[in-house]
């Protein structure tokens, strides 16, 4: 019987708390400090929570051995602007965090640099919040509230062949290498520019490297016309140095 009364005073101080509470909340995120007010008299100590500040540094660390290093960059980049924005408040619950405020900061970023820009940092920060939903640290994804800036439009066209032999006709030296490999291999510049001569098999006319930015192993033939640039400045004594010479 004791034991029924400890527990119907205990309840009932509970349900003070509440009602307390509800004629003090407006918001959510005051709704969640009354909880943890609740909880701290309860048991001494206050919810378990994540900040913005210390999740992003663990995140950030994290996908720096899940992602390419560029991409990597450009995660550590944008969350790290995103903290800055925040001031004191990325030391704030990420609860918290709310869609206005990320809308905010996808603006800052459109008036100092472009909507693209803008619409790519938000991207990076759908992905962070994403990351601490699946982690359980948060109960949904603010920034996938909000919407991405129009942007200009833009047509992009290919080369015309006179284009492509007005380049081939002026380009010298590593610029010559480089164009020959961009038309005949269809790889980024920067793929291109890595390439060594390691990379190149000329009896069996093809090349072997790992993209950049996919890690993709590619296996591509040459064209006549590569095969005669690179016949033309062969260095094949030292592999590691670079095709376009």
């Amino acid at each position: 019987m004791r034991y029924l009364i400890f527990f119907w005073h205990w309840f009932s101080y509970l349900a003070d708390q509440f009602e307390e509470a509800a004629q003090k909340v407006s918001t959510e995120a005051q709704a969640r400090r009354v909880l943890n007010d609740v909880h701290e008299r309860l048991h001494g100590s206050s919810i378990s929570t994540a900040t913005v500040r210390n999740y992003g540094l663990q995140w950030v660390s994290r996908k720096k051995g899940e992602v390419a290093p560029q991409t990597h960059a450009s995660y550590e980049q944008a969350t790290n602007h995103f903290i800055k924005f925040l001031g004191d408040h990325a030391d704030d619950d990420m609860e918290f965090i709310a869609p206005h405020t990320i809308a905010r900061w996808r603006d800052e970023n459109a008036a100092k640099a472009s909507a693209t820009t803008a619409n790519n940092k938000l991207k990076i920060l759908r992905v962070f919040f994403t990351s601490a939903w699946r982690d359980d640290v948060i109960s949904g994804n603010p920034a996938a509230k909000v919407s991405v800036l129009k942007t200009p439009g833009s047509i992009r066209r290919p080369f015309t062949a006179s284009e492509l032999t007005s380049l081939l006709r002026k380009a010298e030296g590593e610029w010559l290498g480089m164009i020959l490999f961009r038309i005949y291999a269809g790889q980024r510049l920067k793929d291109i520019a890595n390439l060594t001569w390691a990379n190149v098999d000329v009896e069996r006319a093809e090349i072997k490297f790992t993209t950049s930015k996919t890690r993709r192993h590619q296996v591509i033939p040459l064209h006549a016309a590569v095969l005669r640039y690179l016949k033309q400045n062969d260095g094949r004594g030292e592999f590691a140095a670079p095709l376009s010479v």
